[in-house]
């Protein structure tokens, strides 16, 4: 969980310009201006406590830290407008965009991946959750909805309503979406991606 919690807070920092190894006060401040870190930090400690303590209520520890988290989510929700399943398995590098209006309901998602403001995954019914691969860009005012699979170097545009399957290295947008470009190279940031 810490692991996790530090690589996000280095894309936070990345963002403001702090550069790869900003110190104390650099990182207090990215904390501070940072409620998207917030909703990251809460979704992260409730996903642990699912790993960590089983599905079993009977450990008095683990409905503690549940009722911790729960209060805590309602707050951060409210704060950050920003909310996310706690069963979705967020690989590192996550960044949310500080504008909030997001809500992720996911299987999975890989690391280093960045969700814009008003975005919105999964329909909050179960085996409907979309499932994302490693370095996924999503554009502000979208939706992906469905059990469907987005693979790894994807860019979804600003306004996309996406309802299917994706291969690596695509970018694609639109209502209903269509295919802008095909294996594209992008990395961690792929927002400077190439057209052909």
């Amino acid at each position: 969980m810490f692991s996790n919690l530090r690589q996000d807070l280095q894309r936070y920092c990345d963002n403001l310009g702090y550069g790869t190894n900003p110190d104390f006060i650099s990182k207090i401040i990215a904390i501070c201006k940072s409620p998207g870190y917030w909703a990251i930090v809460v979704h992260r400690f409730g996903f642990w406590i699912n790993s960590y303590f089983g599905n079993g209520y009977k450990n008095p520890l683990k409905l503690l830290f549940k009722l911790l988290y729960f209060t805590t989510k309602q707050f951060a929700v409210f704060l950050t407008k920003i909310e996310i399943l706690v069963t979705a398995d967020i690989g590192p590098g996550l960044f949310l965009s500080n504008q909030g209006n997001i809500i992720l309901g996911l299987r999975r998602m890989g690391v280093n991946c960045t969700i814009h403001h008003n975005v919105t995954t999964g329909q909050g019914v179960e085996g409907e959750t979309p499932e994302f691969g490693d370095n996924i860009w999503i554009g502000h005012d979208s939706v992906v909805y469905g059990a469907l699979s987005i693979g790894g170097n994807t860019i979804i545009e600003n306004g996309t309503v996406l309802a299917k399957s994706l291969p690596d290295n695509m970018v694609v947008g639109g209502n209903p979406c269509r295919i802008r470009n095909k294996n594209i190279k992008a990395g961690p940031y792929p927002i400077n991606y190439q057209k052909n």
